[in-house]
């Protein structure tokens, strides 16, 4: 055979050979990148569906101390002039469903700020800009904010986990 033949034979042989590895190796590069868009649209999801149950507890949470203390500020502007042992008795009761809710707001609070470190680390930044507000308006109990908030929150998640389809029927 001939040496130049031979020589391009070899050329050929390795050229392929080099082309072969590169494409091999473009293609785990891209499954890579793959597989961890996927991993992280999964871990993503895991974290809003936790999240949102947790801020919707700690908001019936913080409603239900709301209504307390309205009740109570009712009562007390409604305070009779004469000692009332049944206004008295009244007020202690509430009294005491507002201190034993307030003992209550560890839980709540923490499982809300773990589900929503989550989120944050997760992200994206379209999702992480609508949790401070949507918590801001749980804390204050502005029951507008609140629904606005958490509708562009879900969107952002819905947008994020790729949730094509949904409605709010």
């Amino acid at each position: 055979m001939d040496p130049t033949a031979l020589a391009f034979a070899l050329i050929a042989a390795l050229g392929g050979a080099a082309l072969t590895a590169v494409a091999a190796s473009i293609g785990a590069i891209w499954q890579s990148k793959r597989e961890h868009k996927k991993w992280l649209r999964e871990r993503r999801f895991d974290a809003y569906k936790e999240f949102v149950p947790a801020m919707r507890s700690l908001d019936l949470y913080f409603a239900a101390i709301a209504a307390v203390k309205r009740d109570l500020d009712t009562l007390n502007d409604a305070r009779p002039t004469v000692p009332d042992a049944n206004y008295t008795a009244r007020v202690d009761r509430l009294q005491t469903r507002l201190d034993a809710a307030t003992a209550d707001e560890k839980p709540f609070t923490a499982r809300a700020l773990d589900s929503m470190a989550a989120v944050t680390i997760l992200g994206p930044p379209s999702v992480t800009a609508n949790v401070e507000p949507y918590f801001v308006a749980i804390r204050v109990q502005d029951n507008d904010a609140v629904t606005a908030a958490e509708d562009k929150l879900l969107t952002a998640m819905r947008k994020a986990a790729r949730v094509t389809r949904w409605s709010r029927g």
